[in-house]
């Protein structure tokens, strides 16, 4: 997982990917790391997961997970054990619980944030 410097593990290092031309809709649950670069409504359940949403990638989510890195769009609430980083050009709509919080310059973010949850990791 990246550390809490906020480095985004290289696609070579992520478990799986759900290309550019995906467009998927239900759940999904995965232990290790998803990058989504395509479209994807649902939920997304992952407590142990780092999960990183592509630039030109669309969610519309709630999210769990162990970490999260947005590059491109979310719609939804996210739900973090670790750290939520919303980067240049991306946005989150939804309310956010989280340990850690990062809005990189240009990120939007639009809801509201509880921080030092004390969210568990099971």
């Amino acid at each position: 997982m990246a550390g809490s410097q906020g480095d985004i593990i290289p696609d070579s290092d992520i478990i799986t990917n759900l290309g550019e031309d995906i467009i998927f809709k239900g759940t999904l649950k995965f232990k290790k790391s998803l990058k989504i670069k395509g479209q994807f409504e649902g939920e997304i359940l992952s407590p142990e997961g780092y999960l990183v949403v592509g630039n030109d990638a669309h969610v519309k989510a709630n999210i769990i997970a162990q970490q999260v890195s947005n590059l491109g769009s979310i719609v939804g609430d996210v739900k973090c054990n670790n750290l939520l980083e919303i980067y240049g050009k991306a946005n989150l709509d939804g309310n956010v619980v989280t340990n850690e919080f990062v809005i990189k310059q240009g990120g939007i973010f639009n809801g509201q944030c509880v921080m030092n949850s004390g969210l568990k990791k099971d």
